[in-house]
């Protein structure tokens, strides 16, 4: 199978269940993947990209582990764009120093083998203007905060 960047990790399992243990090698933070339960959610909205990003791992040696289970990667296709962090972080100072801010602790979700998903999505649908959702959670949801700021 042919994989770039953006490739979903449900993708990969799918195709060589090998893949797990493949990026676990890579980082041992990926561990949550073995849990059936976790890998459901996490998986299936998460790229090789944001698993990258997430593990603060060099996106060439995911490539590297997944190439050694026979995965054949499409050069040229690695294309990362820094979102504009200094507006986003300017909003969120402003947000902290106004308190306008809900938090949303997702753990207990994610701990019952929960999806939070939808309740994070809610909470972003009834947060009002100006306010932030901080989102309290045991690793960085980048999938969920590419499709938040979308």
């Amino acid at each position: 199978m042919k994989i770039n960047s953006e490739t979903k990790i449900s993708e990969l399992i799918r195709e060589n269940p090998r893949a797990i243990e493949a990026i676990v090698k890579v980082n041992p933070r990926f561990r949550k993947l073995k849990n059936p339960l976790l890998r459901g959610i996490l998986a299936s909205r998460t790229s090789i990209e944001d698993a990258a990003r997430i593990g603060k791992n060099d996106i060439n040696v995911l490539f590297k582990s997944l190439e050694e289970i026979g995965f054949e990667v499409e050069r040229g296709q690695i294309v990362y764009v820094q979102p504009d962090e200094s507006s986003m972080n300017l909003s969120i100072s402003e947000a902290i120093k106004q308190s306008k801010i809900t938090s949303l602790d997702v753990r207990p979700t994610l701990d019952r083998g929960g999806d939070p998903f939808n309740e994070i999505m809610r909470e972003l649908l009834l947060l009002e203007d100006g306010y932030t959702l901080e989102v309290i959670n045991s690793f960085e949801p980048t999938p969920l905060i590419k499709i938040a700021n979308d």
